[in-house]
């Protein structure tokens, strides 16, 4: 059964290195698990505050799309000496063409999303739904990513580990020679996780930026949302003097 984000997170609190197989002998572990828990905490963050599957299995951020502003229909009908059904009918029109044009554009220009929906009585959910899945399996997305480390360090003896501590030190200048003329005297494992651990470091970095880049997509969203509303008696009277004319 696959866990929700937010299941996740709530067993999340005081992610330990063990859960994840590192292995705590190595410095590099630490800034690991700080890359681990701002990419957990910024995936949270955004589930908050943007509905992420919020109805079960939607794999979706969801937006509010309910009528906030009604326009002033006796007064447009007044104005215009129209029927008032015929001003519901373009209300109604109104509406479902600029959901289209906006939604549409929305998936077109984005590279997060890849459909679109409505759900809800009355149509009142804009669905989003997300082309990732680290909000559905965070936990085997991060172990994916550190697999290769943890077999790469499960190799490593105590006693390689110990002549690797003491050559490795800052104060010790045999070692600073060795690796400026490409002698390593450690085991190639060692070596070989050393630059896996800052491939995983990259990774992680990669995907907090794009954990950012969505952030930011799904504020404009919101925006745009919020700015059809706001506009939206003056737009619609002119979408419907515009009809008129052409009646």
């Amino acid at each position: 059964m696959i866990k929700r984000f937010a299941d996740y997170l709530n067993e999340s609190q005081g992610m330990k290195p063990e859960d994840f197989d590192l292995d705590t002998r190595f410095d590099w572990v630490p800034e690991i698990m700080d890359k681990i828990e701002k990419v957990v905490l910024k995936a949270e963050k955004i589930q908050k505050d943007y509905s992420y599957n919020g109805r079960k299995n939607s794999d979706s951020f969801e937006f509010n799309i309910k009528t906030r502003t009604w326009p002033e229909f006796e007064k447009l009908r007044k104005t215009y000496n129209v029927d008032l059904d015929y001003i519901y009918q373009m209300w109604d029109t109104f509406l479902s063409d600029n959901l289209q044009i906006q939604a549409d554009d929305i998936i077109d220009s984005s590279r997060f999303f890849e459909a679109w929906s409505q759900a809800g009585r009355s149509g009142g959910w804009l669905f989003l739904k997300y082309r990732d899945y680290l909000f559905d399996e965070p936990e085997d997305w991060i172990q994916e990513r550190v697999n290769h480390l943890n077999d790469l360090t499960e190799e490593i003896s105590e006693e390689d580990f110990e002549l690797y501590q003491e050559l490795k030190q800052a104060s010790n200048p045999a070692y600073r020679f060795l690796r400026r003329i490409g002698t390593e005297p450690v085991s190639q494992d060692i070596i070989s996780a050393e630059e896996e651990s800052n491939n995983v470091k990259v990774i992680l970095d990669g995907y907090y930026k794009r954990l950012v880049f969505l952030e930011k997509e799904l504020e404009k969203v919101k925006n745009r949302i919020d700015t059809f509303w706001e506009d939206v008696e003056v737009d619609f009277e002119q979408f419907l003097e515009s009809n008129i004319q052409q009646d």
